[in-house]
């Protein structure tokens, strides 16, 4: 796990000691005594900034602002610029993120559409708001800020170096949060190259950040050896200038550890991870995420080393502070409940006789089985999902090994590589892994798994277009011996079992019920996990698409275009269902006859479409058909008829001539 909020610290550490970014002064207008007054208000207030009486600084920033309502004309525009800008650093260093994004966004807009897109304070107020974006928690919209900047920096003097490393980090930053890895780590390096030259600390501190943003963007990426050198260099550069304390050093700590876990070297991890948690203890209340993160990692060490009941006193704290953040059922979250249940059944099997190279050979296997579940994890958030499928084959072939094909962990790990196969329209083999999970299970009496082995088989169905066969295992399943006041895990199978009935019978044209079942699910997953969930999301999509079937379009506008946004910031662009959603708000666009929108949408949904999977895919395909639709939409019948022709043959080459 990675932090962006680390990374933003990071960066607006070096905002805020930096000062202005390529000029912010006001302009000299004609009405020379009142731009002597502003010029006064700005130097004091900058003064006292420094200085750190944020208060004084606010006051003098106030007085610049009425001051610049009567300056004459043509210089509001400067003195309005400068002054929004100083009363955005005042809300950075009270940490009041949305109001120093409200005050740069107006500076920036005010720069471009007042003094020109060339004005120098374009491209510093486009800085200052892509830093206070990240920092109110909006990364990726940070980004085209950030791009506008960069041309300033490039183009300007003075601390040039330092202004591109500023810009090309929070840009590469920003584009982590977006799960655009490649991109990021291209850009970090690019910061780092504009940042060797010099030496000064300023310079240094800033190389820093970037060989920490390009480590860990290069672990994302698998690319262990760029890693290992960024964060190596990060280190040393650390240790030379005595910083033994700070966040920035616990995260490049607790990425290495994760590296070591990526290169199977859990020995090598711990040390790293300690040296992390101790930064992190006493930030606590400031951080807990970061300290549960490190905690995981920890706790992974002690697995693997099969020191038990540590791992299981690491592995509880973890999931405690998941649990009070609210993330119980976040990746963390649910990392630390599976490592839980492996580490009590590792050490409920492992008597006194548990010694010798079996032992070793076991641990051994045990710790790549975990190695593997990351890497599925992560292959599903990078919308890689062909290594998805092979990973999780190796994984299945490894808990056979250790536990059987009937366990529990074993039939799961097949539900979930027949989910992946039907995301990706592999369907024979999808229906192949559920029928052997399904006869795996017997007639054990585990009503949760049992419920997504009918799940799987009813999403099978659909895709098929045997919408009554698909409608019998949901129902099926919902009749089992659910207790979803008990747990929390069969509460969210049945959330899930309904959400996939309603979309179920909406398409067999039973709408009113199909609205009854999703607003039901959707209930139930608002209780469970909150607004800012990836089912509570499905389910959202699923119930405004039963809405606009019932012709009540504002509420299925308005809920498809929420599920879109929980998607983007949670699951990023390059995932199968934000694609889906991308496609369906572009409809709500087309239908509202915003075709410039719809286009923006489709497009973004076709470059994710053939980066997950290539031109040739079924779920490419059908992007091509919603494309199909926008040029229709557009009296571009020509284009229309040549998209639905390849949409046509993309199918028929999948599924073959009676789908």
């Amino acid at each position: 796990m990675w932090s962006p909020r680390i990374l933003a610290l990071m960066l607006l550490s070096v905002m805020v000691q930096a000062g202005p970014l390529f000029g912010q002064a006001p302009a000299a207008s004609p009405d020379a005594a009142a731009d002597a007054q502003a010029q006064q208000f700005n130097g004091q207030a900058q003064r006292l900034l420094v200085g750190g009486d944020v208060a004084g600084a606010a006051q003098a920033y106030a007085a610049m602002l009425a001051l610049c309502d009567l300056v004459v004309p043509a210089s509001i525009a400067p003195c309005h610029v400068s002054a929004r800008m100083g009363r955005g650093q005042i809300h950075v260093r009270r940490q009041e993120w949305p109001l120093a994004e409200a005050e740069f966004r107006i500076a920036a807009e005010t720069a471009r559409t007042r003094l020109g897109p060339n004005d120098a304070r374009v491209g510093s107020s486009a800085a200052l708001l892509g830093t206070a974006l990240m920092m109110g928690g909006r990364s990726p919209d940070a980004v085209p800020w950030f791009r506008v900047a960069l041309p300033f920096a490039q183009a300007g003097e003075g601390n040039t170096a330092l202004n591109q490393g500023f810009i090309l980090n929070g840009l590469a930053i920003s584009l982590l949060a977006k799960n655009e890895f490649p991109e990021a780590a291209e850009i970090a390096a690019q910061a780092i190259a504009a940042l060797r030259p010099r030496r000064d600390p300023a310079g240094n501190d800033m190389l820093r950040r970037s060989l920490l943003t390009q480590g860990t963007a290069e672990r994302i990426l698998k690319r262990l050896g760029k890693a290992e050198a960024a964060l190596l260099e990060y280190l040393a550069l650390a240790e030379a200038a005595h910083d033994r304390t700070s966040v920035a050093l616990s995260e490049a700590l607790h990425q290495l550890g994760m590296l070591r876990m990526d290169q199977e070297r859990p020995a090598d991890a711990e040390k790293p991870f300690r040296d992390a948690l101790a930064i992190r203890e006493p930030l606590l209340r400031e951080r807990p995420a970061e300290m549960a993160s490190t905690l995981l990692g920890l706790g992974k060490v002690a697995l693997t080393a099969t020191r038990y009941p540590e791992a299981e006193a690491l592995l509880l704290r973890a999931q405690a502070i998941y649990a009070g953040l609210g993330q119980a059922n976040g990746l963390g979250g649910v990392a630390a409940r599976e490592l839980l249940a492996v580490v009590r059944a590792a050490s409920a099997g492992a008597g006194p006789a548990a010694t010798g190279p079996d032992t070793d050979n076991r641990a051994a296997r045990e710790a790549r089985a975990l190695r593997l579940d990351y890497d599925i994890t992560e292959h599903m958030r990078q919308g890689r999902g062909e290594q998805a499928v092979v990973a999780s084959r190796e994984r299945i072939q490894l808990l056979t090994e250790l536990h059987g094909p009937t366990a529990n962990t074993t039939i799961t790990a097949r539900i979930v590589r027949a989910n992946q196969l039907q995301g990706l329209a592999r369907l024979a083999e999808a229906e192949a892994e559920i029928t052997t999970a399904l006869e795996a299970l017997g007639q054990q009496r585990i009503p949760v798994t049992r419920g997504g082995i009918h799940n799987s088989i009813a999403l099978i169905r659909v895709d098929q277009g045997r919408f009554p066969e698909a409608e019998a295992q949901l129902r099926y399943a919902l009749s089992l011996p659910f207790d979803a006041a008990k747990d929390p895990e069969t509460a969210r199978i049945v959330n899930v079992l309904l959400s996939n009935l309603g979309a179920t019978v909406r398409r067999l044209g039973r709408y009113p019920e199909a609205i009854t079942l999703g607003e039901r699910a959707l209930a139930g997953e608002r209780q469970a996990y909150g607004e800012e969930h990836v089912q509570t999301a499905g389910t959202m999509h699923l119930l405004g698409n039963a809405y606009g079937l019932a012709q009540r379009d504002a509420e299925a506008t308005a809920m498809r275009r929420r599920a879109l946004d929980i998607r983007l910031r949670l699951l990023g662009e390059r995932n199968y269902f934000t694609i889906i959603s991308l496609q369906t708000v572009a409809g709500d666009r087309m239908a509202q006859g915003d075709l410039a929108g719809a286009e923006d949408l489709i497009n973004r949904a076709r470059v994710a479409a053939e980066a997950m999977n290539g031109p040739d895919h079924v779920r490419t395909g059908e992007v091509f058909g919603t494309l199909a639709d926008l040029r229709r939409a557009q009296g571009r019948y020509a284009e229309a008829g040549q998209l639905q022709e390849k949409t046509i043959a993309i199918a028929r080459k999948t599924f073959g001539d009676n789908h």
